[in-house]
């Protein structure tokens, strides 16, 4: 973006200005105005192709000088770019110019925002149930936060300050949905067939019992013993869901991850997804530890479509529980409840559910993706003495409270 004579385009900008900023303001859309809050600029490029695509034909890529991001159109010679908070467009042959800020775009770019009282309305109807429902006072104490697209928007703790957003703990079986993001990260988008048996765990390498801390990913599949028989494959449970890490272990050694140890791991890992993430035990499926400001930003990134797995959520998914109306399961950790498993992450939608994306871990780390996509969030707690199952499950039961307030404020206060 190049300063040049304003005096010749001076009708252009105008026109730019109008149709950038007036008519992407919430008073002229009838939406109510939230608490302006930042976000990703590279969304409000985003925003600019899609809504405005004669100015600003697309997809284009970022690209940055000193503080400024933008963004170049060749087939019009305009271009628009943000600088730390101040939006700025260039028409062909013309100057650089100011059109507003990113809070002045807010509503326009990220509309669920505006909507039902805004940000603060929903936050207080979170923090209500998290303080009150029978089943998140059950899980006392806990963190809870939820962002959209252009990142965290409100947090709270519940039944005390134990933990915080950079409180790092072991996540369990929330690690299984970071592993199916790896692999479509890994993969371009393009899963192989071979992929999917193992990311939706009807392979067949359903036996798994644990890792030592000391192993690598695939001395750890191969681990057998009096105990121990890790590594299997069961013919008859092949094609049937079957809920166990024996599947991502035995895919990551088929990823060429056999020689990672839990350091390893963790920066190939971190590294394709853009978070901090470790490793306590060599397993894709269940041996992560993070944070839920960690975890948050993958699940922004999920909700931005800036990963693979975005578009391939709820995919390929199967039925789970054999004790309603899915014969073909063999093994499920949610009795009851029949949700589908779609590529390591569940899809909630049985009659009880409301179709979210999620992926429970043992101890209670509980993040999920609405079914509309537009919001993400986290419910962070570590409940080692509980049984395992039940653990995640009840983290997951308030996390779905939650998520309602959220969506409805109105009806939850």
């Amino acid at each position: 973006m190049v300063s040049q004579p304003a005096s010749r385009v001076q009708p252009w900008l105008q026109r730019a200005r109008q149709r950038l900023l007036v008519c992407g303001l919430a008073m002229t859309c009838g939406l109510s105005q939230a608490q302006p809050q930042a976000f990703d600029p590279s969304l409000l490029l985003d925003w600019a192709e899609r809504t405005h695509s004669a100015l600003f034909p697309g997809p284009q890529p970022d690209q940055q000088s000193g503080p400024l991001l933008y963004r170049t159109y060749p087939a019009t010679g305009h271009a628009v770019g943000v600088a730390g908070s101040t939006v700025y467009v260039q028409p062909a042959g013309g100057a650089v110019t100011a059109v507003g800020t990113l809070a002045d775009f807010e509503c326009a770019v990220l509309p669920h925002r505006c909507a039902d009282g805004g940000t603060q309305a929903r936050a207080r109807a979170a923090q209500a149930v998290a303080d009150t429902h029978p089943d998140c006072t059950a899980i006392h104490p806990f963190h809870w936060s939820v962002g959209d697209a252009g990142g965290p928007l409100a947090e709270g703790q519940a039944g005390g300050a134990t933990y915080q957003s950079g409180t790092v703990m072991a996540i369990a079986s929330a690690s299984k949905w970071l592993y199916g993001a790896y692999v479509a990260q890994k993969r371009q988008g393009e899963l192989q067939a071979s992929d999917v048996p193992f990311l939706n765990f009807t392979s067949g390498y359903t036996e798994f019992d644990q890792c030592l801390p000391s192993q690598t990913l695939g001395a750890c599949q191969a681990y057998q013993g009096m105990l121990i028989k890790n590594g299997a494959f069961v013919a008859q449970n092949e094609g049937r869901f079957f809920y166990s890490g024996g599947h991502m272990q035995k895919h990551g050694v088929n990823m060429g991850l056999g020689d990672m140890d839990n350091a390893a791991l963790g920066r190939e890992v971190s590294a394709t997804l853009g978070i901090e993430l470790q490793y306590a035990s060599p397993q894709p499926a269940g041996g992560g530890v993070t944070s839920a400001a960690q975890y948050g930003q993958f699940l922004q990134k999920m909700v931005a479509g800036r990963l693979q797995l975005s578009r391939l959520l709820g995919t390929h998914a199967v039925c789970t529980d054999p004790g309603t109306s899915c014969p073909s399961a063999v093994s499920t950790p949610l009795v009851g409840r029949n949700f589908h498993y779609s590529l390591g992450h569940w899809v909630e939608d049985d009659p009880a559910g409301d179709g979210a994306f999620s992926s429970a871990g043992a101890f209670g780390f509980y993040p999920w993706i609405d079914a509309g996509r537009s919001w993400w969030g986290v419910i962070a707690r570590h409940d080692s003495a509980s049984n395992q199952t039940r653990a995640g499950y009840l983290s997951a039961q308030c996390g779905a409270w939650v998520r309602k307030a959220w969506l409805s404020p109105a009806a939850n206060m």
